[in-house]
């Protein structure tokens, strides 16, 4: 029997990554990072127990993460084993950080080609740009409205809407020039 399948939304390893992410500053249990997960992704990323739990797992072999706590009560939603991130985990995703935006545009670039190709077969660029922008725009709008945009404090958004203004203006020049 052949299935239809969607591809994966979310990079190889990521997982490993934002739940280190996620402990930054909040010790949680394994259930609540499913849910997190789930929420900050508007459920486009709905990683299961059979992924998060044995990465778990994993992760505490590794003594980037530790239990902090053990619930054990008779309601689901209290019982668990509450985590938080080691200073090993801490250090081991600054180092991932680093690398990760260059990482991140390498791979867009690599299926740019193939995501134009699948999403506007036989159109041109020019419609494949035009897309790609307006779905930056509502992705932009998902952000702002967002739990954690309200949590930014002014001073970072103004510098984050200067970083942006910079860069669409730089854009505009790139396509004024062509």
């Amino acid at each position: 029997m052949v299935t239809e399948r969607e591809p994966h939304a979310v990079p190889r390893g990521l997982l490993r990554f934002y739940i280190l992410r996620l402990l930054t500053g909040n010790s949680m249990k394994g259930y609540e990072l499913i849910t997190k997960i789930e929420e900050r992704t508007k459920g486009v990323w709905k990683p299961g127990p059979g992924s998060i739990y044995p990465m778990i797992a994993s992760l505490r072999r590794e003594g980037l993460v530790e239990s902090v706590g053990v619930h054990k009560k008779d309601a689901p939603s209290q019982r668990g084993t509450v985590l938080q991130i080691t200073q090993k985990g801490e250090n081991l995703l600054n180092k991932f950080r680093q690398g990760f935006k260059s990482r991140m545009q390498s791979y867009n670039l690599s299926l740019f080609g193939i995501f134009a190709e699948m999403m506007f077969p036989g159109e041109g660029l020019d419609e494949l740009a035009l897309s790609l922008k307006k779905g930056e725009i509502e992705r932009l709008k998902r952000f702002l409205g967002d739990d954690y945009w309200k949590t930014v404090s002014p001073d970072k958004k103004r510098k984050f809407l200067d970083a942006y203004e910079k860069s669409l203006q730089e854009e505009l020049e790139v396509l004024k020039r062509n």
